[in-house]
């Protein structure tokens, strides 16, 4: 998970052999890390020429998905919350009684 949430600054040594070289080759890419900085981690894996970072590229882009998966649940979760029983009980009375912002 480092190598997905910093690829720029993980120690080469951590990451294993057949990763190493492409990844001291992304770490020397100053484009790519201006790139990352301003998209950030999720969508890096569409700036990264899969043709020069094969492994890499395939690495970062199932661990993207992963993510994506992730934070479609965590939507999916908040919007069950929001339609509960609860919300269903509010009444005109209800939005009456709150006092607008800024009074």
């Amino acid at each position: 998970m480092k190598l997905f949430s910093t690829p720029f600054t993980i120690d080469v040594k951590c990451v294993s052999e057949e990763l190493q070289m492409e990844l001291l080759d992304l770490q020397c890419d100053s484009l790519l890390k201006q790139k990352y900085t301003e998209v950030g981690v999720p969508d890096f894996c569409e700036f990264l020429p899969s043709e020069k970072y094969p492994l890499l590229f395939g690495f970062l882009r199932i661990l993207a998905m992963l993510g994506s998966t992730y934070a479609r649940e965590q939507f999916f979760t908040s919007m069950k919350v929001n339609k509960s029983s609860l919300r269903s009980r509010l009444t005109d009375e209800h939005l009456q009684s709150v006092p607008a912002t800024g009074e």
